[in-house]
């Protein structure tokens, strides 16, 4: 007993380490972006995830052994958007708007799954996906709505989080989190690389730390995510995983002075809620 109790606070422990790394990770980005093209940010960010692996893969510490050569490559593709368009977001509406949007996800994950895989959906988790989608329509306030395309961004990035999703629950069965996440840093970088046209120059001494730390709070909280989930199931994880939000919106608003309207605090606590029964109403079904 006291071993599975210990499991379950190591896996719980790294949800909130890498939620937290998320969090800054995206102050960073948002730092970054006043004064630096988002491509060449998305590309640092992915290129930096890649030098770190390099070494260890020449040394035959970590072997990258791709098995299901489809699904990894849409798998990757996938996330390598998910990454630009929640920079994008990021650079042009609030932190917690565009982390709020992100968790979205469920939404297209679960519909992803039912048109590529047949996945069965209840009424219930229908229910819940339309009350999650109720509340971007209220945190986005209609009444005195003025159309940004950081929302598209934001809704563009859940739309691929939750294909990226979809497609890892299978390849977990063939590919290792390695090799994952390997191939989703360059095709980061290869969807990226277009977008350096726009502006590609050598960053100043502050730029540079903000463009760094990003990028080892970017690869912190994915190596914590990947640890964690030996220790904790999928559902429980997402939903503690939820807590970016609040740490988000913090810093934001001690940082960056970004204040939340109660439309944005109202919609998005819509979104968490039916988000996170949506999970644990999935992890309980396949449970049983």
């Amino acid at each position: 007993m006291e071993r599975f109790l210990k499991k379950d606070v190591t896996g719980a422990v790294m949800m909130l380490f890498s939620a937290s790394c998320f969090s800054l990770m995206a102050l960073f980005v948002r730092l970054a972006s006043e004064t630096i093209p988002v491509g060449m940010i998305v590309c640092v960010r992915y290129g930096f995830t890649v030098l770190i692996f390099l070494p260890p893969i020449f040394m035959h510490k970590v072997r990258i052994r791709p098995v299901n050569h489809r699904l990894l490559l849409y798998r990757s593709v996938s996330a390598g958007f998910g990454g630009l368009f929640f920079f994008l977001a990021i650079s042009s509406i609030t932190i917690a708007e565009a982390v709020i949007l992100k968790y979205t996800f469920p939404i297209f994950a679960v519909t992803i799954s039912a048109l590529f895989y047949g996945e069965k959906t209840s009424r219930m988790v229908i229910i819940l996906l339309l009350w999650s989608f109720a509340g971007v329509y209220v945190m986005m306030n209609p009444k005195s709505f003025d159309p940004h395309i950081g929302y598209l961004w934001g809704m563009l990035n859940a739309l691929s989080a939750g294909a990226a999703v979809a497609f890892v629950r299978k390849l977990r069965a063939t590919d290792d989190s390695w090799t994952i996440m390997f191939f989703t840093a360059v095709a980061g970088m290869v969807i990226s690389l277009p977008l350096l046209t726009t502006g590609l120059r050598m960053p100043d001494a502050a730029e540079s730390m903000y463009l760094l730390f990003a990028g080892v709070f970017g690869l912190l909280a994915q190596f914590a995510l990947v640890y964690g989930f030996r220790y904790i199931k999928t559902g429980a994880a997402s939903v503690i995983m939820m807590i970016e939000v609040v740490i988000a919106s913090l810093l934001g608003f001690v940082i960056l002075g970004q204040v939340p309207s109660i439309h944005q605090v109202l919609g998005g606590c819509m979104i968490l809620f039916g988000g996170a029964l949506v999970l644990l109403y999935q992890g309980q079904r396949k449970e049983g």
